[in-house]
């Protein structure tokens, strides 16, 4: 019990130094398309970036997280997102996303 009050204190402060929390990691994301492309259906596009902040939400319509994944859709004009990792800082209200962008191939 001692080794819980020493330690306490520590992992409260070691959480107020560092604001980025990383909330989760998927395989795929999209917030224009219902189901997981197949791989020779989509053509990659680089690293994609989005990111939304509680202070914006009434611009949105959606949580924050999907406002981020919309973000870096329409910044980088991808359909998908691949193996996106969503991190929350804590300072500012702000979930990010970061991960590979793809785009449907034009038939």
């Amino acid at each position: 019990m001692k080794k819980l009050l020493i330690y306490m204190p520590l992992l409260f402060l070691a959480a107020c130094v560092s604001p980025a929390v990383k909330l989760v990691e998927a395989e795929w994301t999209s917030m224009t398309h219902t189901e997981v492309p197949l791989l020779k259906d989509v053509s990659e596009a680089g690293t994609v970036k989005g990111d939304f902040c509680f202070s914006s939400f009434g611009k949105g319509n959606v949580g924050l997280m999907d406002e981020a994944i919309l973000a870096a859709q329409t910044k980088y004009t991808v359909d998908y997102i691949r193996n996106p990792v969503f991190m929350m800082n804590t300072k500012d209200a702000c979930v990010s996303v970061e991960g590979q962008g793809y785009r449907m191939k034009k038939t």
